[in-house]
């Protein structure tokens, strides 16, 4: 079977691999190859992902990221050339509910006004008007049934412009717009050896026995990211672990009437946002214990949520809305690779010449899509375009001191 010549090749059809091949078509490479293992775009980590689009992180640099990507979902026809817009954007708001503990905003409303960017300590009267449904309780449910008085601080912080989205309809824009500048996409190609030669080219292989050659290649496989690294021999300096993670949705009841926003509970240790349109109720886990589920295989593991977790998620969401009934209730189970070290990708150069990462996004990555396809695609050529993010493309590089994090899915 011939080879085929590219400008680059991408390993992984998700959210950054697809954003990546359209920012490198938008700096004029004209044969950019997306290797997908799976049937379509967004068949791995990203279709499977909560979609949560918020700017709060605990470090400008992030935030100016998010707020880059949030941007871009606002003006999403505009910026991609598109008709029609699948990207399920819903400007919800974000509502976050401290815990006991004190909360300390300051910090956050520091980075959000130097950004420009919505958010703002709201009255928490203002946000019950708002959404009428939703408990602001700042207490922990106890599983144990102990009840407690609810009560909530006087104000929140609340991102009035943020909301969620629909992460297959996002990532099959992003290769809309690439495939409209030469972008080609190759499903159900599983890419089985690598090899570099002398004269800085990469020869890709894959399971049917098809082979690409190019200058470039960018690994952006996701969970599968130690696989092709192994490929080249490449060790990355900081662990990169497929990690299993549930979330749980159930059927919205008539009785939780109003506008829902994306919520995070301290207390709780969840968050949630509607789904299906509003017709139903998601939420997942942001404790510790449920972000620490490693995988060995991420081509075999379970996909079903447990049972123990449905029952606690739905002991939890009911704590957050008044329900009458337990409704149908469904979960599953996704793959994130989480950076173990500090929660944050390694994007950079790392092995042979031309040889690029984008690894370990740590479950938080679908926001920031849009934005590091920008920045990787920069790092890939050493071009920078006049919108391109105000981010050092060094900030995520392989040698970095680990980036500060609070930790977790919430970075």
């Amino acid at each position: 079977m011939s080879t085929k010549t590219c400008d680059a090749v991408i390993i992984g059809g998700g959210i950054m691999g697809v954003s990546t091949a359209f920012q490198l078509a938008r700096r004029g490479l004209k044969q950019v190859a997306i290797l997908e293992k799976g049937p379509h775009v967004a068949s791995g980590s990203t279709g499977q992902s909560s979609a949560v689009v918020r700017l709060r992180y605990a470090n400008l640099e992030v935030t100016r990221l998010a707020h880059w990507s949030l941007q871009m979902f606002q003006q999403w026809t505009e910026r991609l050339e598109l008709v029609e817009n699948r990207s399920g954007f819903s400007p919800v708001g974000v509502v976050w509910i401290p815990g006991d503990e004190d909360d300390d905003p300051s910090r956050v409303l520091a980075n959000f006004a130097e950004i420009g960017a919505a958010g703002e300590m709201a009255p928490t009267a203002e946000l019950q008007r708002r959404y009428p449904a939703l408990n602001l309780c700042r207490h922990p449910i106890d599983l144990a049934g102990k009840t407690h008085d609810c009560g909530a601080p006087a104000a929140l912080f609340w991102e009035a412009e943020s909301g969620y989205a629909d992460p297959q309809g996002t990532t099959e824009d992003l290769l809309r717009a690439g495939q409209a500048l030469g972008v080609e996409l190759h499903a159900r190609h599983e890419v089985t050896s690598i090899v570099s030669s002398k004269g800085g080219t990469f020869e890709v292989s894959c399971a049917d026995g098809q082979r690409f050659s190019a200058g470039r290649l960018l690994n952006a496989a996701g969970p599968w990211c130690n696989r092709v690294n192994a490929l080249l021999d490449v060790q990355l300096p900081m662990n990169m672990q497929p990690t299993r993670v549930q979330m749980a949705v159930r059927n919205r009841p008539q009785d939780v009437s109003g506008d829902i926003p994306v919520f995070i509970s301290a207390g709780d240790q969840v968050y949630g946002r509607p789904e299906a349109r509003g017709s139903q109720l998601l939420i997942g886990s942001v404790a510790a214990e449920d972000e620490s589920e490693r995988v060995e295989d991420p081509d075999d593991f379970d996909t079903n949520g447990s049972p123990e977790f449905r029952e606690r998620m739905m002991h939890k969401l009911h704590h957050r809305f008044v329900m009458q009934s337990r409704g149908r209730v469904h979960g599953y189970a996704a793959l994130y690779t989480v950076n173990t070290d500090d929660w944050h990708p390694i994007v950079d150069a790392v092995g042979p010449e031309g040889y690029f990462v984008a690894n370990g996004f740590s479950g938080h990555g679908f926001k920031l899509g849009p934005s590091m396809g920008a920045m990787i695609a920069r790092r890939m050529t050493d071009q920078a375009l006049p919108d391109d993010p105000e981010v050092d493309v060094g900030y995520f590089a392989a040698d970095r001191s680990p980036i500060h994090s609070s930790g977790g899915v919430l970075a």
